[in-house]
């Protein structure tokens, strides 16, 4: 019991941190790299990035914090922009 309790814990954080990126008002610029397209500096998590996958097989983007993946999404979040 106690493990299901940690693990359910452990994905109410996970879903906290994906819903909190995906919804906050980031200004995202272009980068010179071909897998790691964009990148973004958030004033409470820091350097932030996404992946141009290998789509259709996978997920157009994945969201990294640092070097973590956090949530791959095929639509972008209308409270990001690209500059």
């Amino acid at each position: 019991m106690k493990t299901d309790c940690a693990v359910m814990r452990r994905l109410a954080v996970e879903e906290m941190i994906t819903k909190s990126f995906l919804q906050r008002n980031l200004c995202w610029r272009k980068t010179e790299d071909a897998e790691f397209i964009y990148s973004a500096i958030d004033p409470c998590e820091g350097a932030l990035v996404i992946r141009l996958n290998d789509f259709p097989a996978e997920p157009l983007y994945t969201l990294l914090c640092g070097t973590v993946p956090i949530e791959s999404f095929d639509h972008w979040p209308p409270s990001w922009q690209i500059d």
